[in-house]
């Protein structure tokens, strides 16, 4: 039982009356983890290491070997469990077709919230897209709606180059301008004075992704854009308290 802990081995002769629900006494422990001490959750196997039962020690792992009476496992649960068959496979369609109601119904509110949205402003529109599946979800919701928009690109000097590739593939594929603002080496060249990025800290997002929006946004839109942002609400909190609409200074 190399590798593991709170394990006791019985004698062979004692597993149908475990199996049965019967506690293990100390007389047919062969074995035990000697870090097991009483109180302890343990698992009891047969000689070729077959789960026999599971339950509240009630001796230490050494006294369980060598009394010669006395409950040494307290069962809790018995019985050999038979193998169980894996349900029958399933693919994205059966998922999609499963929940179609549901996904429709997410469709169509999408599309109004992005005809509504647009119709309100006389400002031009962009799909900020990142390579990823939230804002390709956007993207094509979008695409759906309207015509004539740009897709904005922040190449933050971090991308794989399957990324930097699949934005120009989306671009050329749905016909579509993608204004891109490559932000270099600003990431290498920061973290000697910021360090490492964490949760409390992110300045990455700031030198390598809004910065450069940023930038991009007052190239192409001085006055201004109405920009769709794929995010889903699941990955933080902060985003789930984020409103749908919101105005950058």
């Amino acid at each position: 039982m190399e590798g593991r802990s709170n394990w006791v081995v019985i004698d062979e002769s004692a597993v149908p009356f475990i199996e049965k629900g019967a506690s293990t006494l100390a007389p047919g422990v062969i074995d035990a983890d000697p870090g097991i001490i009483p109180g302890a959750e343990v698992i009891v196997v047969s000689p070729d290491g077959v789960p026999v039962s599971a339950g509240r020690a009630k001796m230490n792992g050494r006294e369980m070997v060598e009394a010669t009476r006395g409950v040494a496992v307290k069962t809790r649960w018995s019985g050999i469990v038979e193998t169980v068959a894996a349900p029958p496979s399933h693919s994205w369609d059966d998922v999609v077709t499963a929940n179609l109601n549901i996904l429709e119904d997410f469709e169509a509110k999408a599309h109004a919230f992005i005809r509504n949205v647009s119709q309100s402003t006389n400002r031009p529109v962009s799909v900020s897209y990142s390579g990823g599946k939230d804002s390709l979800a956007t993207l094509l919701l979008v695409i759906d709606c309207l015509d004539g928009f740009d897709v904005l690109f922040a190449d933050t000097g971090l991308e794989f180059p399957e990324t930097l590739e699949n934005v120009k593939e989306v671009g050329r594929h749905y016909g579509l301008t993608v204004k891109t603002f490559h932000a270099g080496d600003v990431f290498w060249d920061s973290i000697d004075t910021f360090g490492p990025p964490t949760v409390e800290a992110r300045w990455c997002c700031k030198t390598c992704k809004l910065g450069p929006i940023s930038m991009l946004i007052e190239e192409n839109f001085p006055e201004g854009c109405l920009t769709f942002i794929g995010q889903r609400k699941y990955e933080s909190e902060g985003r789930a308290k984020s409103d749908k609409i919101w105005k950058n200074p």
